[in-house]
């Protein structure tokens, strides 16, 4: 939903809920290693609110486990992020946390 191109703020860019045209985006990396560098390549992106994610591992028969937030992130996915002293990277300069990752287990019943 953010903007990680603003440099400065926590902007949203994109629309939360689910859509079927694809975004799509030229990129120049990998979101798994802000060191790999790849030639720039087109990306295709669809977003999925957590109630389409829920709903889509109860209707496939599966039982939820749990559901956790997390205020913080493994990537320094914004410049304006912060790496605390766990090694997350946290959202600095906010008035108040917002979810910027969840953990969810789901179990063939």
């Amino acid at each position: 939903m953010f903007d990680h191109e603003n440099e400065k703020e926590l902007k949203l860019r994109y629309d939360y809920f689910h859509k079927p045209e694809p975004i799509e985006d030229i990129a120049e990396g990998s979101y798994a290693s802000s060191d790999a560098h790849m030639d720039p390549h087109k990306e295709y992106e669809w977003k999925h609110s957590v109630s389409d994610i829920i709903n889509s591992l109860i209707q496939a028969g599966l039982k939820i486990e749990f559901f956790n937030e997390y205020p913080f992130t493994p990537m320094g996915m914004f410049s304006f992020s912060e790496k605390d002293s766990n090694g997350y990277y946290r959202l600095k300069n906010q008035k108040a946390e917002i979810p910027l990752l969840y953990t969810l287990k789901a179990a063939k019943s």
